[in-house]
């Protein structure tokens, strides 16, 4: 079928002969083939085919066409005369009209009518004025038809004239009123779809009609709109606000229209000028901005006192009218008026109607707030912020102004909630700008906090918690002003004990900044939770001393401890006992106290009793969650004692509260059984097993509602149902933009979940110090959260509860559902029953969901049969919520009860009851059930029933008939989703039926029916699970997923689309390995989808986009970039002017999105992108990152100034110039660009680390590599802008991210050196931009700690990095160290801990971190320069530290103190006080750098000769810190703090003085850890440390121990075994011979030269064990030893490895070798273990394959030299040695630099003669010369250098042989020989070789030594002699002619007569004939 689709004209013959099932898929194949065909055709080719298409498409349109078709025709009829000629164009729409004249409505003539109407919509929307005068005609007809019954057509027809009006203009302008007036007429219909298509038109029709403009129309039309509002949707809100804003826009003339859809990307709207309101004549009065938000004002105001169902969502669209219109009139716009915006909106509440009620001003509130966050916190930049910062303390200032005048405030009710309004958006923008806005509270001028602070005083709750939570999130953006408000609190509380409203806002403020300490980093001293608690507890005791105090203080009290709970168990522990103490004290002890009680209290007593007792459980509640873990048995126990009588105390405290009539009782009761809930739930049930029984009838009373007047649902129903339940119940507004509003809107949630979006402060005051994030608490009123507490409490404790108690529970649940009154919804009794059927199910539910978590039964037969009674009368029920939760609840007792015959019957009584039931109710909640059924109990617990339930799903799924056939729909696919998704494999063989359903659906269900493509999507996600990896191999289902996925996308619904993302999202998780390359359509639809304004739609794409990078995101960025750039709309996204379009529009997503998991999956994305393509595009994404810090500094991008407005102008400024986006940063994204330049270092270390060269980070070798390439030392000014942008940002989070830039620069640059001056490094030039970067965090006195430990680091990084040499320079940086260094002097340095006045406004461990980094700063100085010094670079370091070195030396060893008692109490010595507030954590980091620089001065600066107490006590200590973490765990610890105990360690070893207090005690511990150590770390530089600190420990052990060893090698505490054990483990991972025969160790392929350097280091350690271990042990010593060094000397001669370590292998061996046994018995055994080491290196090179030939003749020739002469003068050793070492010098062997190596080691064992070894050399020369002779005689012809010095020492070999021949009597033979051989090389060099003259020399030193035996040789060989004497007269004539050359002969001749010759023969040839 896809083949013949495939084609440009319709195969008619193939779609007649089809089947009516497939025809619709096979013309949208068609069409849709068409469609993608057109565009890339020539013009020609469109019309040469026009006429026959056109004729095709058009008699498609004249028959009836389902939905997709229907859109795909009229795109394709629009595309062909927009390509094509427009010739037979008006024919066409005569056809289309002559359709639309038909009057019949029947269902065929509706489906031609709309396929006509979307023809003219989109031709009219493609074509525009080219349709010529034919819409006349056209409208008449819309007009008519919009009349018709059918929803959709009258919806079309409005959509068609809304873009007939819009593209045509003016053309049509005599249609527009009656265009006007039909749309304002529709404004009313009952159909939601309707009226959005009405207000859509009227949008598109204000800006070409001018009688709209007229401000009593614009009146009139705002009136009627706001009447759409009533009972309206989210989307009728939303189109509501878009109309009146493009109204008001076009209305104002001084501000140019701007077109609400230019922010999205790819939009293309026409923009028009707005047309004249009057012509000529008398002037008409100009529409303001004043008259706008006038109009939206009075609208605002009407809603008060209304029905609530119609007056919350006028409400909440007016809100929306009013951030459309602010955000229509741009950023510009509301900067210059934000003052007057802010007075105007809170004005709002100025009207006393509408805060009458208690709910009604939460309402309001939050919707002027909401208008309030969208301008502050959206729309003005950081700049106005901080000036509407500045207003919203004015205004507030003056209201408080008035109060402190007045005395009172007359109007209370409105003020309050102004205030209200005012403080909560300042607290919103505080938290927003952060740390930012410390300079706004920072100046004294403005106030800020004491403005905030004096509305504590104001008489109203709201407007001090208000307050209170305002101050939290000031200390939280500002640390510096925690401890300080605290001290004021403080002291007002303790100067206002007398009046209650100060207590009562004081006390606030205290508990909500005591909340906020936890979530500061830097935290606030000890001493301030201790004062408080102290104050707190005076308060209570105090309490009853003032009856008129009574209350407050009680109140105040417990909120003041409650608060301090979150401080955690490091503040609480110590408070434990008195705590405990007040908790007993706070409830009565005893039934008599309670019945005394009875008789005693009045209303008065019973009030401050009850508000006591909930302080003190809300208190206790706080302690169970923040201090869980001291919560112990012993604690539980005594906890319980008071709880037990508070649970007796409710049984008769609602009759005394009956009996007293006070209101207020009621309510304070009702504070006491929430707090006793909430503790309880917090406890294991079994603590309280005893008072079960009391307690669950209590329960039930709660939420049952049966003594209740109120009909109070609980809002946990939507919490604990399945999360895409809301598809059901139609609650999208909840999943956007504007929820906080939205909430307010949906009835449903208000009846089921509590009155949804009214919570408040004001509600519960112990949230005002609970966790957050960053939004402000909004907990529920009481009777909701009492409610919700108790259905909670219930659902947990239900499953301790017995058998016969469960089934009366349910009883009572079903008697009271049947007194309650009839169905829900309707009738009096409706609203009641409604919320106790809520109550009952959420229970059942959390009590099922704990019972499956459990694995626990239900119980009999009784009580599960009681149980699904009552479920199954409730999914019948008419109320949506009650039916759908009823139904999960139904598949809940089927996994919990887990029979197959329970659900077996369970699931026949759902079929029964849909087969027998016609009705919309009864279908839609059985099939409800069977899928919930199925969800729970599983493929496997319910596949018998799979079938049939999918059969009843599906055939429901098609039901086109019967008005709820929709619902229907709706609820049988979303059965069949949770089907599909338990069913899994089981349900593979119903996919394909399943898939060909929601493919018909697709095409035939209209879009208005939004919420079945929804369950579709959710359908097709399932599938795509199910099908899962085969997805990769069934092309079929992967075809008709995408096809499916594909009609999703093309929805007009954003919520739809989002599924169609979600699905292609799915396929692309299945998608091959390899994965295929990325489809450009998806991309662009996900390009276009990222600004779209559904906030569900933003978040599939952004996941979608994250997924597509993890796989391919090089193609992403590509096919993103390319689409962007080829937008209308891109200089309004892409606001950095890069040429990374689409990483551009990332970032402006990262500041407009809040939500965490979308901001997660934005960076993902980014970081993806960046780590595939930042080095490819270094230079792009660099100025990309610096761009994102510019703009948020103002330094680029920046506006030119407005002229500034005066003061007292209280009128809007309009704007003349365009409107136009500007970004402006959050710091969270600047903070994550600083962090994208940490990646891209990381990302370039990685590729050098691949490349093997430093082209990055050196500048030579970038600018030699021959690839090219970018690199990132050509951006090193780039990196240093961006570093100093960060460090000198007001942001202490981006502030510290700058430093790190920095750091990182100076790590990876350091040594770089500039090319254009070598004498110079590279960022010596950048000098004055460090020092600037680093100034800011030293200036202030309060600076954050965080940032100047950074700062304090980066100084001594810069220092020693030897970047800058001069110390002129040096001393700028250093200047700033001192003053850091001044500051921790002040506080009392290192030593005791920091009390409350050294800390200031941190905590003890914030303010420990600061001195710790100063002091680590200087001790890494003193490091380095000492180091400096003892290489001999120069001491200025040096002098920078040496005038603060005796303070620092003493504040050194006080931080070492510190650090090790606090290292003490964390291993649980007894003996040391644990000290909580500083954790060791924060003193690990500097320690190290402490202790070594601590060592050092002790080595360099104390008197060797002195000695005192101190110095013990500083030894003891530094050795203690030095050995501790050795100890410890070596997961624990870093390689670094290893590296730095173990040079600590070889200091104080090497140290004289410290020497004195080592034993061989210590010295056998210290060699033990070092075991540990040798063991877990892999580090060469730390385990060369560890064997030099061994051979240091090794010298204390001889001295200690002489050379007896208790025990010997056997026993553990042998410091010999533990050295070996410490050597043999370094020397495993190094030697590959050694390390493959361990299990355990890994060794490293090949010894390199840092390996060589630890092996090197072990191997001169080993003698020195034969040494120090006693005379039984040494045999076995030098045995471990000798295989030790044979291992190591055997890798070291392999070519594959370093040499280095071969020099100390023979050293050692030597001095091993040289050992001599005290007995014969020894010696014997040693010469034993010497012959066999010897043999194994013989061995090893008879083996070997990769020797190098001078390594292994040096080993061997060493060993022989080394060896004993009666080990090594055996003669099968000297045979085996002789035949290895004959290879290498053998003829055949090339007379390279090796050979030349042997050669003279050879001749080394051959000169061993003369120093007494005469038999070995007698029988290796008798060995080796014979083979030195055969090379002689192959002599090359031209000799290298190489060859020439091999060939002397051959000759050198054959002359060391002659007294070994004299001894045999061979010495003529021999001589023989040499003078044969220096003959040929005589001849065969030539006489002017340097060669020809040593032979002559070494002849002539025979001739003296061996004068009358060579006399013999040449006599025996005339020839010979004649040749050698010619050859002695060639190498002297020349020479002598040459210094005469001009004498004569004569002259010569007796030149020769009178003179010496000038070579003197030492033997005289004259006698030889």
């Amino acid at each position: 079928m896809m083949d013949v689709a495939h084609s440009l004209y319709l195969n008619e013959n193939a779609y007649k002969s089809m089947p009516s099932s497939t025809r619709d898929l096979f013309l949208y194949e068609w069409l849709h083939y068409v469609s993608e065909s057109l565009p890339h055709l020539a013009k020609e080719d469109v019309r040469a085919c026009q006429q026959k298409l056109a004729g095709q498409l058009v008699g498609l349109v004249g028959a009836p066409q389902v939905c997709v078709v229907q859109q795909l025709l009229a795109v394709n009829l629009a595309l062909l005369f927009d390509l094509g000629e427009t010739t037979t164009l008006y024919e066409m729409v005569d056809s289309c009209n002559e359709k639309l004249r038909v009057k019949d409505d029947t269902a065929n003539n509706v489906s031609i009518k709309l396929c006509v109407v979307g023809v003219f919509t989109r031709m009219y929307g493609t074509l525009g004025r080219m349709m010529g005068n034919t819409f006349a005609d056209t409208i008449q007809l819309l007009l008519r038809n919009c009349k018709s019954g059918d929803t959709d057509l009258r919806s079309g027809c409005l959509v068609c004239l809304g873009r007939i009006v819009a593209h045509l203009g003016s053309m049509c302008t005599s249609y527009h009123r009656d265009v006007y007036k039909a749309a304002r007429g529709f404004l009313s219909d009952k159909s939601v779809h309707v009226r959005v298509s009405a207000l859509r038109l009227l949008q598109d029709l204000v800006p070409h009609a001018a009688f709209l403009l007229a401000p009593g129309e614009i009146e009139s039309l705002a009136t009627q709109c706001f009447k759409a509002l009533e009972t309206s949707t989210y989307d009728t809100r939303m189109q509501t606000s878009a109309t009146l804003a493009s109204l008001f826009i076009h209305a104002i003339p001084a501000v140019k229209p701007m077109s609400l859809t230019a922010l999205s990307v790819g939009a293309s709207a026409v923009q028009q000028k707005p047309p004249t309101a009057a012509r000529g004549g008398s002037a008409v009065r100009k529409f303001t901005v004043e008259d706008a938000l006038g109009i939206l004002s009075e609208g605002f105001l009407r809603t008060a006192g209304g029905s609530p169902s119609q007056a919350q969502p006028v409400r909440v669209g007016i809100t929306e009218c009013y951030v459309s219109l602010i955000g229509s009139l741009g950023k510009h716009w509301a900067e210059k008026n934000v003052r007057l915006l802010i007075n105007h909106l809170v004005s709002l509440l100025d009207w006393p109607k509408l805060v009458a009620t208690h709910v009604e001003a939460v309402y309001s509130r939050k919707c002027v707030n909401f208008v309030l966050r969208h301008v502050i916190g959206q729309v003005v930049g950081e700049k106005s912020q901080i000036e509407s910062a500045k207003e919203l303390i004015r205004i507030i200032a003056a209201r408080m102004q008035r109060l402190t005048v007045e005395g009172s405030d007359p109007n209370l009710t409105v003020n309050q909630n102004m205030l209200v309004c005012l403080l909560n958006e300042l607290s919103r923008l505080v938290h927003q700008l952060g740390s930012s806005i410390s300079v706004f509270f920072s100046e004294h001028a403005t106030g800020g906090v004491n403005t905030v602070f004096s509305t504590l005083l104001y008489p109203a709750v709201a407007v001090t918690l208000a307050s209170s939570w305002c101050l939290r999130c000031i200390v939280i953006a500002v640390p510096s002003h925690l401890a300080s408000l605290i001290d004021l609190c403080h002291t007002r509380i303790n100067g206002s004990k007398n009046s209650p409203e100060a207590l009562t806002g004081y006390s606030q403020a205290l508990a909500a900044i005591l909340g906020a300490v936890p979530q500061s980093a830097l935290g606030v001293p000890s001493s301030k939770a201790k004062s408080a608690f102290s104050m707190a507890e005076d308060l209570l005791r105090t309490a009853s001393a003032n009856s008129r105090m009574s209350s407050s203080r009680t109140q105040a009290g417990w909120l003041i401890i409650g608060a301090l709970m979150k401080l955690g168990a490091v503040t609480v522990r110590h408070l434990l006992s008195k705590l405990l103490l007040l908790w007993r004290n706070a409830f009565p002890r005893s039934a008599k106290e309670i019945e005394a009680e009875k008789g005693k209290f009045g209303p008065f007593d019973w009030q401050v009793a009850l508000e006591g007792r909930s302080g003190a459980l809300c208190a206790m509640h706080g302690f169970l969650l923040n201090c869980p873990e001291l919560v112990t048995d012993d604690v539980t126990r005594r906890l319980l004692a008071p709880l037990e009588w508070a649970i007796a105390m409710l049984d008769s405290l609602l009759a005394t509260i009956k009996a007293e009539k006070q209101p207020s009782l009621k309510i304070n009761a009702a504070f006491l059984r929430l707090r006793l809930y909430q503790v309880l739930e917090a406890l294991p049930p079994d603590a309280y097993g005893a008072s079960l029984t009391h307690l669950i009838p209590i329960l039930i009373n709660e939420f049952d509602l049966t003594d209740k007047s109120a009909s109070v649902g609980t809002s946990l129903l939507r919490h604990v149902t399945h999360k895409y339940n809301g598809v059901l119940l139609g609650v999208f507004g909840c999943d956007n933009d504007h929820q906080e509003v939205e909430e307010m809107t949906h009835e449903q949630l208000k009846h089921a979940a509590g009155l949804a979006g009214c919570g408040t402060l004001e509600h519960d005051v112990s949230t005002v110090y609970s966790d957050c994030d960053g939004s402000i608490p909004g907990p529920l009123p009481l009777a909701v959260a009492v409610i919700d507490a108790s259905v909670a409490l219930f659902g947990r404790i239900f499953l301790h509860t017995a058998a016969k108690h469960r089934l009366q529970i349910l009883q009572h649940f079903a008697e009271c559902l049947r007194q309650t009154g009839g169905k829900g919804g309707g009738g009096g009794g409706g609203q009641k029953q409604q919320a106790v059927q809520v109550n009952v199910l959420t229970a059942l539910l959390l009590a099922l969901k704990v019972l499956s978590e459990s694995k626990a039964v239900l119980g009999g037969g009784e009580v599960q049969e009681t149980t699904l009674g009552l479920l199954l009368s409730l999914v019948n029920d008419h109320s949506q919520v009650i039916r759908c939760a009823a139904a999960e609840a139904v598949g809940r007792l089927a996994q919990v009860v887990g029979d197959q015959g329970f659900t077996a019957r369970l699931s026949q009584t759902c079929f029964s009851s849909i087969q027998q039931s016609r009705e919309t109710v009864s279908r839609t909640g059985n099939c409800l059930a069977l899928g919930f059924v199925h969800r729970y109990v599983g493929g496997i617990g319910a596949g018998q029933h799979l079938s049939t339930s999918i059969s009843i799903c599906l055939a429901l799924a098609q039901e086109s008939s019967g008005g709820g056939h929709r619902m229907v729909q709706v609820w049988a696919l979303h059965a069949l989703m949770l089907m599909a998704d338990s069913g899994g494999a089981m349900f593979r063989t119903y996919v394909d039926h399943t898939l060909a359903l929601i493919i018909n659906l697709l095409m035939s269900v209209p879009n208005s029916a939004s919420r079945v493509h929804r369950c579709i999507g959710k359908c097709i996600g399932s599938l795509i699970s199910v099908v899962g990896p085969e997805l990769q191999s069934v092309a079929s289902i992967r075809s008709s997923c995408q096809l499916a996925a594909d009609l999703l996308l093309g929805s007009p619904d954003p919520l739809v689309v989002s599924e169609g993302v979600a699905c292609y999202q799915q396929l692309h998780l299945f998608s091959p390995s390899p994965a295929p390359p990325l489809q450009a359509p998806l991309v662009h639809t996900l390009c276009r989808h990222v600004n779209s304004g559904c906030l569900v739609l933003r978040q599939v794409s952004y996941s979608c986009l994250k997924q597509l990078a993890q796989r391919q995101s090089d193609q992403v960025s590509q096919l993103a970039s390319a689409f962007l750039s080829e937008q209308r709309g891109l200089q309004a996204v892409d606001a950095y002017s890069t040429e990374l379009h689409f990483e551009s529009l990332l970032f402006t997503l990262l500041d407009r999105e809040k939500q965490p998991e979308m901001l997660t999956n934005i960076q993902d994305a980014l970081l993806m992108i960046l780590h595939t393509g930042a080095l490819a595009r270094l230079g792009a994404w660099l100025t990309l990152l610096r761009n994102v810090l510019l703009i948020s500094t103002g330094e680029e991008l920046a506006e030119p100034e407005e002229p500034k407005e005066e003061d007292d102008d209280t009128s809007f400024q309009p704007i003349n110039k365009e409107t136009c986006t500007t970004l402006h940063q959050r710091s969270a994204t600047r903070v994550f660009a600083a962090q994208c330049v940490h990646r891209i270092f990381t990302l370039a270390a990685q590729h050098d680390q691949l490349a093997g060269a430093a082209q990055h980070f050196d500048p030579i070798r970038a600018k030699e590599s021959s690839h090219g390439g970018d690199f990132l030392v050509n951006h090193i000014q780039e990196l240093v802008r961006i570093g100093f942008m960060a460090a000198t940002a007001t942001c202490d989070a981006l502030q510290i991210e700058g430093l790190h830039i920095l750091e990182q620069l100076i790590d990876r640059f350091c040594r770089a050196v500039d090319p254009d001056f070598p004498e110079q490094t590279l960022l010596e030039q950048y000098q004055a931009q460090f020092g600037a970067a680093l100034r800011p965090a030293f200036a202030a006195r309060t600076s954050c700690p965080h940032v100047l430990s950074k700062a304090c680091n980066l100084c001594s990084i810069w220092i020693t990095s030897g970047i800058a040499t001069d110390l002129m320079d040096l001393r700028r940086i250093h200047k700033l160290l001192l003053t850091s260094l001044g500051k921790v002097q002040q506080r009392g340095g290192g030593g005791a801990a920091p009390d409350e006045e050294s800390t200031g406004s941190f905590s003890e461990a914030a303010c420990t971190m600061e001195r710790l980094a100063v002091l680590k700063a200087w001790a890494d100085m003193y490091a380095v320069a000492c180091d400096r010094q003892s290489e001999g670079a120069g001491s200025g370091l040096l002098e920078l530290v040496q005038t603060e070195l005796p303070a620092l030396a003493r504040m050194w060893l006080e931080a070492l103190g510190e650090y090790g008692l606090c290292v003490a109490a964390a291993h649980g010595d007894s003996c040391v006080p644990a000290n909580d507030e500083v954790p060791v954590r924060i003193r690990e980091p500097s320690w190290g750098s402490l202790l070594c620089s601590s060592t050092l001065f002790l080595t360099n600066s104390q008197s060797q000769d002195e000695e005192d107490d101190g110095t013990k006590k500083t030894v003891d200590l530094l050795l203690g810190l030095a050995t501790i973490p050795l100890s410890q765990p070596t997961v624990l610890q870093s390689g670094e703090s290893i590296k730095f105990c173990l040079r600590a360690l070889l200091r104080l070893l090497t140290c004289p003085l410290s020497r004195r207090h080592v034993d061989g005690g210590v010295a056998r511990e210290g060699l033990k850890l070092l075991f540990r150590v040798a063991l877990s770390e892999t580090d060469t530089d730390t385990q060369k440390l560890l064997i030099d600190t061994l051979a240091a420990l090794l010298e204390f052990c001889q001295d200690g121990a002489g050379e007896e060893d208790d025990g010997g090698l056997h026993s553990e505490d042998s410091h010999v075994r533990v050295c070996l054990e410490v050597l043999t483990t370094c020397l495993a991972r190094h030697l590959p011979s050694l390390g493959e025969a361990s299990a355990t160790i890994r060794p490293v392929k090949a010894m390199d030269e840092q390996s060589a350097a630890v092996v090197a280091s072990a191997c001169r350690v080993l003698p020195t064990l034969a040494t120090s271990c006693s005379h039984l042990d040494k045999v076995q010593t030098v045995a471990c030893s000798l295989r030790l060094l044979m291992c190591a000397g055997s890798d070291s001669i392999s070519s594959a490895n370093s040499p280095l370590a071969l020099s100390p292998v023979l050293h050692s061996l030597k001095q091993l070798f040289a050992l001599d046994g005290q007995d014969d018995i020894t010696r014997t055994k040693l010469d034993s273990l010497f012959s066999a080491t010897y043999l194994s290196f013989l061995s090893h090179m008879e083996e070997g394959d990769s020797l190098d030939r001078s390594r292994a003749v040096l080993l061997l020739v060493s060993l022989v030299l080394s060896l004993p002469e009666r080990v090594a003068g055996t003669a099968a050793l000297i045979h085996r040695s002789a035949r290895l070492i004959s290879p290498y010098i053998e003829p055949g062997t090339s007379r390279d630099a090796g050979k030349l190596q042997a050669l003279k080691l050879v001749g080394g064992l051959l000169r061993a003669g003369d120093c007494g070894g005469r038999v070995v050399w007698v029988k290796y020369g008798a060995l080796l010369l014979p083979v030195v002779d055969r090379a002689l005689g192959a002599l090359p012809e031209c000799m290298s250098d190489t060859e020439v010095g091999c060939v002397r020492e051959e000759l050198g070999l054959l002359q060391l042989g002659l007294p070994l021949a004299a001894l045999a009597g061979q010495e003529a033979a021999l001589l023989a020989g040499i003078v044969r051989h220096l003959a040929a090389v005589m001849a065969h060099c030539g006489s002017r070789s340097p060669l020809h003259a040593s032979c002559l020399q070494t002849l002539a030193a025979l001739g003296q030594t061996h004068g009358s035996q060579l006399r013999q040789v040449l006599a025996a060989m005339p020839a010979l002699k004649a040749e050698i004497e010619a050859m002695v007269r060639e190498s002297s004539g020349p020479q002598t002619r040459s210094r005469q050359p001009s004498a004569t002969p004569s002259t010569a001749a007796d030149s020769r007569a009178g003179k010496q010759p000038a070579i003197t023969l030492k033997m005289d040839f004259s006698n030889f004939k």
